[in-house]
């Protein structure tokens, strides 16, 4: 069996909330990630939980904060997590084909604590960001996740579903 464990972005979240697995089309896709960390499978971090409750309260953050358990939003600073977080800042500015403004960015987004908290946690990185080999105006999860030294898994959230066997169906009476 396949014990995989998925640590999710920010990404997966907002644009699952605000399009293709929206509370009202898709709420299968809602109670299947808290099925799915119920059993072990899917996580995230607490700075993910502090970017979807910022600004006004909606549908998602309800949601995050009442009906995902609070396990699912592990600690960012637990052991090991600060050594990769250090590491993957080195890295980020040490390359010369991001602009300074990317890497200051990049040094206060959550992006680079998902990166080391799977990394430390032997885990994969679930991003709706795409890989990108000439990008300069921001650093992309992927890239950072495929760059050596991390070489950290990273998908995206169908190939999640797909790995885990995730059906959605259409609801008793639905015609």
């Amino acid at each position: 069996m396949n014990d995989t464990r998925y640590l999710i972005d920010t990404s997966v979240f907002i644009q699952a909330f605000r399009s293709y697995y929206s509370f009202n089309l898709c709420p299968g896709f809602w109670d299947g990630l808290v099925t799915l960390h119920g059993q072990g499978r899917v996580f995230s971090i607490d700075r993910v939980l502090d970017e979807i409750c910022f600004g006004e309260e909606d549908e998602l953050s309800t949601w995050a904060k009442k009906k995902m358990p609070k396990s699912c939003f592990c600690d960012s600073s637990e052991s090991g997590v600060q050594s990769w977080y250090a590491q993957i800042q080195m890295w980020a500015n040490a390359q010369p084909l991001f602009t300074e403004a990317a890497k200051s960015e990049f040094a206060g987004e959550t992006d680079a604590w998902i990166i080391a908290y799977a990394g430390a946690k032997n885990m994969t990185v679930v991003t709706q960001e795409v890989f990108s080999a000439n990008i300069q105006r921001r650093i992309p999860i992927p890239n950072v996740c495929k760059a050596n030294p991390f070489k950290v898994p990273c998908i995206d959230v169908y190939t999640m579903l797909q790995r885990l066997g995730v059906q959605f169906g259409l609801l008793e009476g639905v015609k």
